[in-house]
């Protein structure tokens, strides 16, 4: 059964459950055993945590590689953009003189439908059906009524909003005319019908481009993390024509390596609406600049509560795909001060939809790199067990579906998760649309 995604979740919430759990199952005395030299390894926690101290100068505004993309299917680009708050679009009414008789035109627009893909050589537009109903006045008498549609061809793209917030927008002021048919109006005479047509057109396509101009579909808003430093910021879009997708690169001033990056793709699993794909080095990333920032603390005492005077430090190293559709989150514990060590932490990390939302569950955990004793080590595996059946197994993600896209106006998206998981594609979160 899909379930229903909370609203102001936090994204990364893995990150400070995972670090706080493991953090926590150490405690000062599994370490006693180390008899390592305790300044370096203090020193090299230090300089591991300040790496995430840098952040890009300006977000990246390509699409050749991004670390986190957002897949919208027709379907969704139509609920946000119907999302709107007003979708009654009134009544536009002009006239003319025609052989001597006035002729008025009343026309009723209703909200246009998108179709992902152009024609007439730019398959990265979009096509706007408007259905509209028409009436007709001679000399300020009722005459013919009837319905019609116009089709119009336009640009879409994404605009910056301001420092957090980015927008999807579709250019209805550049919009070309692709067809205009109006129907039950054969009473008319072509001469009349020939005064009229105009008259819809223009009346049609100078509201639409005044009304639509560059009209939002949606907004992105950057995650705030720590401090709020960390930005992410949506580019393209990458149009599919042949799927009816569309790709949205969310890039960010996280520092990455080259190897972060999404495959442009616009595949959505049946029944799913809307998809979430994460490299998941922008999981390290913010995990690391979180653990920097002392959102996630790093200093622990010997009972595992947080304590900066403790002698038990945490930092991130990584999360990577794994084998068997897992996450591989790497981090490194030190013991700093008496009897000093270190160890490396390899947890093995599955993702599954869950009532909440989505949900990491930790399915296996390897301790390697020990420097000191063997003994500690053994210690440590006791002691980890029950821990990593209790709280480990119970690690989740939830994604901020909710606050990071809205329509117009500003009003959050019901949706439901579908299905969830891991493979050497990313980290892939799929949702459909109609959720309570």
């Amino acid at each position: 059964m899909p379930t229903s995604t909370p609203r102001n979740a936090r994204l990364l919430r893995i990150a400070g459950i995972l670090c706080a759990a493991l953090a926590a199952g150490t405690g000062c005395a599994l370490l006693d055993d180390f008899s390592t030299d305790c300044e370096p390894l203090a020193q090299e926690h230090t300089e591991t945590v300040a790496q995430a101290a840098n952040l890009l100068g300006a977000i990246p505004d390509g699409t050749e590689r991004f670390p986190m993309a957002l897949v919208l299917n027709q379907a969704a680009v139509n609920a946000f953009f119907a999302n709107l708050s007003d979708s009654d679009l009134g009544e536009l009414t002009d006239g003319v003189s025609v052989l001597g008789q006035q002729v008025n035109v009343s026309v009723r627009p209703r909200l246009p439908q998108l179709r992902i893909g152009g024609e007439r050589g730019c398959p990265e537009c979009f096509v706007a059906d408007v259905p509209f109903d028409v009436g007709v006045f001679l000399n300020r008498n009722q005459g013919p009524r009837g319905t019609g549609r116009i089709r119009l061809q336009l640009p879409v793209g994404m605009r910056p909003l301001d420092d957090d917030r980015s927008a999807f927008v579709a250019a209805f002021q550049n919009a070309e005319i692709l067809e205009l048919d109006i129907e039950a109006l054969s009473s008319l005479s072509p001469v009349l019908y020939g005064a009229v047509e105009p008259l819809v057109s223009t009346l049609l396509t100078s509201y639409l481009q005044n009304r639509f101009n560059d009209v939002e579909i949606a907004t992105f808003r950057s995650w705030r993390i720590g401090r709020g430093d960390v930005r992410l910021a949506g580019r393209g879009p990458l149009v599919f024509p042949e799927s009816r997708a569309v790709v949205i690169a969310l890039q960010t001033n996280l520092p990455l390596p080259e190897t972060a990056s999404l495959a442009a793709r616009a595949e959505l699993p049946p029944g799913a609406d809307v998809g979430l794909i994460f490299d998941p080095n922008l999981l390290g990333a913010m995990a690391r600049r979180m653990n920097y920032e002392g959102e996630i603390p790093s200093t622990y005492n010997a009972s595992g509560a947080v304590d900066e005077a403790g002698g038990n430090r945490i930092a991130f190293r990584s999360f990577e795909a794994g084998a068997d559709d897992t996450l591989d989150a790497r981090m490194t514990l030190w013991r700093t001060n008496n009897l000093c060590g270190a160890m490396d932490i390899r947890a093995a990390v599955g993702l599954s939809a869950a009532p909440e939302g989505v949900r990491f569950s930790v399915r296996d955990v390897r301790y390697e790199n020990t420097r000191g004793s063997a003994t500690a080590l053994e210690r440590f595996d006791a002691l980890s067990g029950g821990l990593m059946d209790t709280v480990l197994n119970t690690l989740d993600l939830t994604v901020n579906y909710d606050g990071l896209l809205v329509g117009e106006a500003e009003n959050t998206m019901p949706v439901e998760t579908l299905q969830a998981s891991i493979d050497g594609r990313g980290l892939r979160v799929f949702f459909n649309l109609g959720g309570d």
